[in-house]
């Protein structure tokens, strides 16, 4: 059974850095799955190992935790996650459950055929996780200064490098490399206790696709993209940051990508705040855009969203893109335009920003830069 609203308790079995919501609910995660019932009375239920039971119990002190062992089923000890949810609801005399669409199959199919009825829903369990508390604030601000941090580390170097022959570009003798700043940044991020998976530092016509991480040498006079999106170790908030460097002189064409991303973000910015119409957000960029005469055909152009949420996930909702639903004080989301031309380039500049009742709030500023 398929439903969009919520009316009963929401079972997850999975590992709670795959889903983010059992993380959210109990504060509690582990290398391996686990099982997480919350009833409909807001009362939480952890099934964990023997081996995660002590620390569970003082991590997520708000759940009722259980041992694998503390269950029986047909009077024979359990030996799966599945079984042990399965005497988990006969022991809560529940008839039915709601899962996400990435419920395991496996387990699905033992509890149904044990007379367990899902409800799989296709839309968020706590849409509240949306709306950030202060503490969440803070703790997504941490993140965003270890992006910050790193991506002025990226900056150094390759403004220290000397530019070589056919644009290659050199530090201390040693040609400078995308895995060579990546490098860089992750060490940045790691003495913030953070981990950066995927950072992306694409030269060229490389940078031309948005989510291609780079490889090979660096050049001179070409846009250099650097998107960096850390995840802090501990709490598992992450950030996000991209900005868009080029070592020497600019083409007029790239100049030209540049201050329309650069207009492209301000007008964004200009139009959030609580209540705001999403889609105006969105559309601020496309008219920055189309009044320069940069469109998007083909592939190319302004071909993503301007921006999403971010919280215990990399994307979470809102999505800043045609939809007509309204921006709420309390959503932290990045914004971050783009063009990419593969005969040019590729542009981006991203922050992220707190949206307030009257307007936003970045979270960790940092200054753009460009021509280095």
């Amino acid at each position: 059974m398929i439903s969009k609203r919520l009316t009963g308790p929401v079972l997850y079995i999975a590992n709670a850095e795959e889903e983010a919501d059992i993380l959210y609910r109990t504060g509690f995660s582990a290398p391996g799955k686990l099982v997480f019932l919350e009833e409909r009375n807001g009362k939480r239920h952890l099934i964990v190992s023997d081996l995660e039971f002590k620390r569970a119990q003082r991590v997520a002190s708000e759940c009722h935790i259980w041992r694998l062992t503390d269950f029986e089923l047909f009077g024979k000890p359990v030996s799966s996650l599945a079984g042990s949810a399965l005497a988990l609801i006969n022991r809560l005399k529940l008839k039915k459950v709601n899962v996400s669409r990435t419920f395991p199959y496996g387990c699905a199919s033992i509890l149904i055929d044990n007379g367990v009825e899902l409800v799989i829903h296709d839309k968020p369990f706590y849409r509240q996780r949306e709306i950030k508390s202060e503490s969440e604030i803070r703790l997504i601000r941490q993140s965003q200064r270890a992006a910050n941090d790193a991506m002025l580390a990226a900056w150094r170097l390759i403004k220290s490098a000397e530019i070589g022959k056919k644009k290659l570009l050199f530090v201390n003798g040693t040609q400078l490399t995308s895995d060579l700043v990546r490098a860089e940044i992750n060490k940045t991020l790691l003495d913030h206790n953070c981990v950066g998976t995927g950072t992306i530092v694409a030269c060229g016509s490389q940078a031309a696709d948005p989510h291609e991480s780079g490889y090979g040498p660096l050049y001179a006079n070409e846009s250099i993209v650097i998107d960096i999106f850390p995840r802090h170790d501990r709490h598992g908030y992450w950030g996000d940051l991209t900005r868009t460097f080029v070592r020497g002189k600019a083409s007029p064409a790239l100049r030209k990508m540049y201050n329309a991303v650069y207009a492209a973000q301000k007008a964004a910015l200009s139009r959030i705040r609580h209540g705001a119409i999403i889609r105006s957000v969105h559309m601020a960029c496309e008219e920055e855009f189309e009044r320069r005469g940069l469109e998007t055909e083909s592939g190319e152009g302004f071909i993503h969203s301007t921006g999403h949420g971010l919280g215990l996930e990399i994307h979470e909702n809102p999505t800043l893109s045609s939809s007509g639903d309204k921006l709420r004080a309390g959503n932290v989301i990045t914004v971050e335009p783009g063009l990419y031309y593969h005969a040019t380039g590729g542009i981006r500049i991203e922050d992220v920003v707190l949206v307030t009742d009257t307007g936003y709030r970045y979270i960790a500023g940092l200054k753009n830069f460009f021509e280095i």
